[in-house]
């Protein structure tokens, strides 16, 4: 089974134009059916347009304060955004093995804390109602991406992850996933005796708190009134520990084969089928 390309890189908030744009994940049209083409078009997927972005209701002044501080760190340059990528890409096919959830009382400590988000949200309005935003759309694989960037520098907090993953854009949308994202000048120790892999996202351009572009096209793009973050003190970990959003390549993968199909497919072979 081969990863689709855009998708591989895991995470971020969302796709870019480097990384899972909505061109890298549709398949082409004489592998679906009309009626599976209408679903297709009927989702917004990934990141948002600038203009899209503009639109959305603002972020808090905290999440502003949040995004301010993250402008700080020294700004890759393209190559090194393309070292990281290739790094996702070798990651995702490492994960799964090394997995051991029941290995010390920390990693189990870890896991209830984790596993109680899921009766917090039960779905995106309830994640709405507590402050957090729709940052990316769906995206094959990985679901919609709301976050609260107040809580990324805030100190780490298992039981309030700063971004939660939903089963599509809508705010009846159930929660499928979890995807911490915290500041910190280091590779982050939790969950690390569960064999997790915590990775990182280069050059994140935000408009009103929304992803816009990742990676080196945003180097160039990100400009006028958006926000250019470099990602280098951020790291992000996705954890799957939702009932019947289990995940089949492991706990801590980057993507969750559950929610992909022919119609969002995360796999060359999906999209043929």
């Amino acid at each position: 089974m081969r990863l689709r390309t855009g998708l591989a890189c895991g995470l971020l908030i969302a796709a870019s134009s480097s990384c899972g744009t909505d061109r890298d994940a549709k398949p082409t049209a004489t592998t679906m059916s009309d009626a599976e083409q209408a679903a297709r078009r009927s989702v917004g997927i990934g990141q948002f347009t600038p203009a899209e972005a503009a639109r959305e209701l603002p972020v808090s002044a905290a999440d502003v304060e949040a995004i301010q501080k993250l402008k700080t760190a020294v700004m890759p340059t393209a190559a090194e955004v393309d070292a990281l990528r290739s790094q996702h890409l070798d990651m995702e096919s490492a994960r799964g093995a090394a997995e051991t959830l029941d290995a010390s009382p920390t990693i189990r400590t870890e896991m209830r804390a984790a596993n109680s988000v899921a009766s917090k949200f039960p779905n995106a309005q309830a994640a709405k109602d507590s402050g957090y935003v729709l940052a990316s759309r769906f995206l094959p694989g990985i679901g919609a991406h709301w976050i609260k960037w107040s809580a990324v520098v805030e100190p780490f907090d298992i039981a309030n992850p700063a971004m939660l993953l939903f089963e599509g854009n809508e705010l009846v949308s159930s929660l499928v996933g979890l995807s911490y994202f915290t500041h910190s000048e280091t590779v982050p120790l939790w969950f690390g005796d569960g064999g997790a892999q915590w990775h990182q996202h280069w050059a994140m351009c935000l408009v009103n708190g929304r992803l816009v572009a990742e990676g080196a096209s945003a180097l160039t793009s990100c400009g006028g009134n958006a926000d250019l973050i470099s990602g280098r003190d951020v790291w992000m970990l996705h954890v799957w520990p939702v009932d019947g959003f289990a995940n089949p390549s492991g706990m801590f993968a980057a993507l969750n084969p559950a929610l992909c199909s022919r119609v969002f497919p995360c796999t060359e072979e999906q999209s043929q089928q």
